[in-house]
């Protein structure tokens, strides 16, 4: 087997009242993300938070590590009024 064909290790934070189909689909981009990376991802770390009483300036908060070969390590954050209209 191929070194980027070995599967990252993913961890997954939820906090808060996250809706499971805001999971799917969240986990779906960093499934999509470790596929289109230069290097294979070794590690991939999410966390998705959603604030029990919600403003309209943060609904939903979204956090990833990546752990890619050569010990690179890239960071991301956003915060947004939900779930599919965020992007890094």
């Amino acid at each position: 087997m191929k070194d980027r064909e070995l599967l990252p290790t993913v961890t997954e934070i939820i906090d808060g009242p996250v809706a499971s189909i805001d999971r799917v689909y969240a986990f779906d981009r960093i499934r999509d993300l470790c596929r289109a990376t230069p290097r294979a991802v070794r590690r991939a770390r999410t966390r998705l938070t959603s604030p029990p009483e919600p403003t309209p300036d943060w609904q939903a908060a979204a956090e990833g590590t990546l752990l890619l070969d050569g010990d690179l390590i890239v960071c991301a954050g956003v915060t947004g009024a939900g779930w599919r209209g965020m992007s890094c």
